[in-house]
């Protein structure tokens, strides 16, 4: 958005640079001179604010892609773990039970559960 905006008010700071162009020609040298440091101050901020905006929307894209890969990569050690477990419930669950009467084997199936 803010890039967006900063294309907008270009066509504006181009005007104002035409229009003190024009108005330089027609005035005073020492007016003229005035009309063109100021200008030359605006867009000399113009283009440090332009590049600062420019370096900033990069390191916010970079930091977005970083964070997004990071939750990705966290998400897929999650689904593998979950696959994991998963094999070892189904692997569990074919299993045997053990006879009622064996009290240690089905003491270790629910330690395992």
């Amino acid at each position: 958005a803010l890039q967006s905006s900063l294309q907008e008010q270009q066509k504006g700071l181009n005007y104002l640079s035409t229009t003190v162009e024009d108005l330089s020609r027609k005035a005073p040298a020492e007016v003229s001179q005035g009309y063109r440091s100021e200008v030359e101050g605006v867009l000399g901020r113009w283009k440090k604010l332009s590049a600062q905006l420019a370096e900033q929307c990069q390191k916010l894209e970079e930091r977005v892609l970083c964070d997004a890969m990071k939750c990705l990569f966290n998400t897929q050690n999650d689904i593998k773990t979950l696959k994991k477990w998963m094999a070892e419930v189904d692997v569990f669950l074919k299993e045997e039970w053990p006879a009622l009467g064996d009290s240690e084997a089905l003491e270790k199936q629910l330690e395992q559960c």
